[in-house]
C-alpha cells in the first residue's frame, strides 16, 4: 500500500452506541498508536445524541475522526448478480478502494439493484461491494470468505449470535451466484446491519429470492435485536 493512502473504517452510531466496536478497532489496529482509540471514543461522543453515519481513518497524517449524517435505508435489498470482476488494489483494507467501490455500486443500481456481487476472473463470489455474504441452511450458515474479501466486522458479531444459538457457521472460498440465489441469503455491514436479500438482478431479469427475512434463529429482527443489545456505548 502506498505511503499516502488511508485505512478506515465506518460505521452507524445511535445515541454514542457502536455495534462491534472491538472489530472495529482490529481494523484500525495495526495503524494506531497507543492511547489512540480513547480519542477517537472522545470525538466520537461530539456528536450527541441521534444517529451518525462517522468514518474513521489513518493515514500519513494521522487519524481522522468524520462525523457524517445518517442516511435511509431498507432491511431487504435487492442484489445485482450480474456483478462487477473485482479490480481492487487492496482487497483486504477498506480505504484505499473506497471510490473505485463508488462506482461498482452505482453500476448496479442503474440496473436497478441495491448492491453488487465483486466476482473473481473464475466467476466466483468474493463479497458485496460493500458488504459480506452469509447464506442460511437449517440451523447452519455458511460465511463467504474468499482469499480476497475484506475481513466483516459485522459477521464477528452476526457469527457470534448465531453460535449462541445452536447454529454451526463455517466459511467458503469459492461460491458462485447461482448458488447463491438458491438460498436465503443476508448482506452484512457495519451501517445497514443485517439486510435479507430480497431478490436477484440478472441479465435475463429480475427473480425473487427464497425468503430471508424469517431465516436464522430469529429472523433479521432478532439478530438486529441482539447486535444493538450488545453495542458498546462510547
Amino acid at each position: 500500500m502506498t505511503g499516502g493512502a488511508r485505512v478506515a473504517t465506518s460505521f452507524r452510531m445511535v445515541d454514542g452506541r457502536v455495534r462491534c466496536w472491538g472489530a472495529h478497532m482490529d481494523r484500525l489496529g495495526p495503524f494506531l498508536s497507543d492511547g489512540v482509540e480513547s480519542r477517537i471514543r472522545s470525538e466520537l461522543r461530539t456528536a450527541g445524541p441521534g444517529a451518525f453515519n462517522p468514518m474513521v481513518s489513518v493515514g500519513p497524517d494521522g487519524v481522522e475522526v468524520l462525523i457524517r449524517p445518517d442516511r435511509g435505508f431498507s432491511d431487504r435489498v435487492t442484489v445485482d448478480a450480474v456483478g462487477h470482476r473485482d479490480l481492487r488494489r487492496y482487497p483486504t483494507v477498506k480505504g484505499p478502494d473506497l471510490g473505485w467501490l463508488a462506482g461498482r455500486l452505482a453500476a448496479s443500481r442503474g440496473r436497478g439493484a441495491g448492491e453488487g456481487l465483486l466476482l473473481d476472473d473464475s466467476g466466483h463470489v468474493v463479497e458485496a461491494v460493500y458488504s459480506a455474504i452469509l447464506v442460511l441452511g437449517r440451523s447452519r450458515a455458511t460465511l463467504v470468505r474468499h482469499p480476497r474479501s475484506l475481513e466483516s466486522t459485522t459477521a464477528t458479531g452476526v457469527s457470534g449470535y448465531l453460535r449462541r444459538a445452536g447454529w454451526t457457521v463455517t466459511d467458503r472460498e469459492e461460491i458462485t451466484p447461482g448458488e447463491l440465489m438458491d438460498s436465503p441469503v443476508w448482506l452484512l455491514n457495519a451501517f445497514s446491519g443485517v439486510r435479507a436479500v430480497s431478490g436477484w438482478v440478472t441479465a435475463a431479469g429480475v427473480t425473487t429470492a427464497p425468503d430471508a427475512t424469517t431465516a436464522g434463529p430469529e429472523g433479521i429482527a432478532g439478530v438486529g435485536a441482539w447486535l444493538w443489545g450488545n453495542a458498546t456505548e462510547l
